[in-house]
């Protein structure tokens, strides 16, 4: 039989060369020297830019304040004990180069990776047939975000690490795919979730920072996430009111994230948007791709048309300090 391994597996981590660009713009600083690093965190990838903005909100009750918090990433520890998790030692050591360390055993079909530049870690199980996927019953969406948020506590060994879900989702094999469906017919629970600080989430470039699918019996069979930077240094920052955000070029404004409906799927990650209407604006934290810097951002929602004329979400990122 030809092992064709299901995409559930391992995410790519290996990461291109930072930006020497201040994210979304160069805007000048207005809050003097704070006795910090004043340079915002960068994309390593750039977003796609916003093409046209229509403002359909009003009413200016956006904080007038928020703080630059900066940190520093783990010494590792939390890969021990994410292999003790899973079953796994450093002895079973498949790659180490100086971006990436891949573990994993082939008779278990389980694998664990750590990204030496983020620190981001990350464990997947093998499905290479149907008879590979977990049996027994399907945990609850509160059973699964229970145990997400008590894996990853233990993980990081810090049972005060605020976590937000942000989504749920079930899904089914589709020989060789893992694929959206309903209750009903799922084969494992898919959760996506934001650290929190301050109950501000703390979300990535490139996503929330937290993902993990659990199949039938609780058996995980993804897990990866960012970890949140244990932080030493904290400064409060004026940040732009909704006038001030308005006035900005489209050119500030990244594309964070497209998603279709029940009546439309995107045809492709990159699918073009036309004029962006924004309905909600609210402030969040980014945490830069080295994990040390975590920024206020504002999250846009906001309805567009694709070119195949499908009616798609859009979320836009802009910088929130002035």
């Amino acid at each position: 039989m030809n092992k064709k391994k299901i995409l559930m597996g391992v995410a790519s981590v290996g990461m291109v060369g930072f930006l020497v660009w201040n994210l979304f713009g160069k805007k000048t600083n207005q809050n003097g020297d704070i006795g910090i690093d004043i340079q915002a965190p960068v994309e390593v990838v750039p977003m796609e830019r916003a093409a046209r903005i229509s403002w359909q909100i009003s009413g200016d009750n956006l904080p007038k304040t928020a703080n630059i918090y900066i940190g520093e990433t783990g010494n590792g520890e939390n890969l021990d004990r994410l292999l003790s998790e899973v079953g796994l030692s450093r002895s079973e050591v498949i790659s180490d180069d100086p971006q990436t360390i891949f573990l994993g055993n082939s008779a278990t079909r389980k694998n664990v990776y750590m990204s030496k530049s983020n620190g981001k870690i990350g464990f997947s199980l093998d499905i290479y047939s149907s008879e590979d996927i977990p049996k027994g019953n399907l945990l609850n969406e509160t059973e699964a975000e229970e145990k997400l948020v008590d894996l990853i506590k233990r993980i990081e060994n810090n049972d005060k690490l605020g976590i937000k879900i942000n989504s749920i989702k079930y899904k089914k094999v589709l020989f060789p795919r893992w694929v959206e469906s309903t209750k009903s017919e799922a084969d494992a629970v898919e959760i996506s979730a934001s650290w929190t600080i301050e109950g501000i989430e703390v979300k990535t470039f490139y996503d929330s920072p937290i993902l993990a699918v659990f199949g039938r019996g609780g058996t995980i069979i993804k897990l990866e996430y960012v970890p949140l930077a244990k932080v030493n240094e904290k400064k409060e920052v004026n940040l732009l009111s909704l006038t001030e955000i308005q006035t900005l070029s489209e050119d500030n404004f990244g594309i964070w994230k497209k998603e279709g409906n029940t009546s439309y799927s995107l045809s492709e990650d990159k699918e073009i948007v036309g004029q962006i209407v924004v309905r909600s604006i609210e402030l969040i934290y980014v945490q830069g791709d080295r994990s040390e810097k975590i920024w206020p951002y504002y999250l846009i929602e906001g309805n567009s048309i694709s070119k195949n004329n499908g009616p798609i979400k859009v979320y836009l990122m802009v910088r929130a300090t002035k």
